[in-house]
């Protein structure tokens, strides 16, 4: 491998691949493909010290935990929307189900089909992000790696064993820690949160029927909360990352465990949310809400952009992933936090005031309500945590990297 350092917390200014390690190109890429970095700004060296000799103690600890840590959660999600898929097709003909003209058929299918689809999604654009758009164009088998985008779920398993490779063997490289971070972000806001939406909406609309022999609703809350659980991880993940850029170590394990509990609510009660809207109005109108959201966070982070005398076209894919993070977790801002706290609660209440007469029409309507409240609480009290990882995020898409809502 071209780079050693260890955990070489060196400022990032791009989200995904501008990784600036050693000025040449990196071929500890995950894939063993190279891929350029950006300009040398030479190693950091912390002060020999007591204090500095056991972060650096913990830091190597936590990299050999975290990779196998990391690709369990995965699997785990991963199989558990597999199961929740088998049992919607062993229950597919019962009689119960086809009573309730109930298509768990075409549920499992459209399980399948949307962790494929976002998973492509995903492999494509790690593939734009990993190689230069002129490298790509002189490449002669180019369309070879295109190809290899239609394997689903092909990077983020090449990014979590590379993780676990060079975690293992204490190689860990800011380049491969930084890009694991990235393909599980998207994995999770462009894979898990869909997922964990459809999966909800389908217990919406099979919520615990009374008879005994009927469908049971646990498989279908086990493989959400698996789903949200690998989600969360993989957000709180990304965080600690930037976190380690800023303060040259990791948040104390009280405050990963409370972020993690606090993404768990808010992601899954934001997704709870969006599916009580889909069963209410259609899924599309789920769509077209979160189309909308990002949309309207996009153009303040672009308005922003403007007014610094910017181009339009700056920092375009980080205020994109920027906006994405600020609409389904926690904003750069304690304002816009709750305010997007607010409308995700008010998506609750439109679902009750729809469907109210049944005491599971409660239950429902409590639980994202109280999940998406409690996150919020939490988040507001590890502030200082959010405020340190979102800094280099702030600085991807602003240039002076202020922030364009205030505290």
């Amino acid at each position: 491998m071209t780079d050693s350092t260890q955990y070489d917390p060196v400022p990032v200014q791009v989200i995904a691949t501008s990784i600036s390690v050693d000025g040449v190109v990196d071929s500890d890429a995950v894939d063993g493909t190279s891929r350029q970095t950006g300009p040398h700004q030479g190693p950091s060296q912390l002060p020999a010290s007591d204090n500095n000799v056991s972060i650096i103690a913990t830091s190597a600890n936590v990299s050999k935990i975290l990779p196998i840590l990391s690709f369990l959660i995965y699997l785990f999600d991963t199989l558990s929307s597999l199961v929740y898929a088998g049992v919607l097709i062993s229950y597919a003909n019962d009689d119960l189900v086809l009573q309730r003209n109930l298509n768990f058929s075409l549920w499992a299918a459209e399980i399948l089909m949307l962790h494929i689809f976002t998973s492509i999604i995903v492999n494509a654009i790690a593939t734009y992000e990993r190689y230069d758009s002129m490298i790509l164009l002189g490449l002669k088998d180019r369309w070879k790696i295109w190809l290899q985008c239609l394997i689903p779920d092909l990077y983020i398993w090449k990014a979590l064993w590379s993780h676990i490779r060079v975690g293992l063997s204490g190689e860990n490289t800011t380049s491969v820690v930084e890009w694991v971070a990235y393909i599980k972000l998207l994995q999770a806001f462009i894979g898990g949160v869909p997922q964990t939406t459809l999966q909800t909406w389908f217990l919406i609309s099979d919520h615990m029927p009374k008879a005994d022999d009927g469908f049971s609703s646990g498989e279908a809350i086990f493989s959400i909360c698996a789903t949200m659980t690998s989600v969360a991880f993989s957000y709180v993940f990304y965080m600690a990352h930037k976190y380690y850029a800023v303060d040259r170590g990791f948040p104390a394990p009280w405050d990963m465990g409370l972020l993690t509990l606090a993404s768990f609510f808010i992601l899954g009660g934001r997704s709870f949310s969006l599916a009580m809207v889909g069963y209410s109005y259609g899924f599309w109108v789920t769509v077209l809400t979160v189309c909308v959201l990002w949309a309207v966070t996009f153009i303040v982070w672009t308005i922003r952009v403007l007014k610094q005398g910017k181009g339009l076209f700056f920092s375009m894919s980080a205020r994109a992933v920027v906006s994405i993070i600020e609409t389904l977790a926690v904003a750069t801002s304690r304002k816009w936090t709750a305010f997007m706290s607010l409308i995700y609660i008010s998506f609750t209440c439109v679902y009750v005031a729809e469907n109210h007469a049944a005491t599971d029409d409660w239950i429902i309507w409590a639980v994202p309500f109280a999940a998406e409240l409690l996150g919020l609480c939490i988040a507001l009290t590890r502030w200082k945590v959010y405020s340190k990882s979102y800094m280099m995020l702030r600085l991807s898409a602003l240039p002076s990297g202020g922030n364009p809502r205030g505290k």
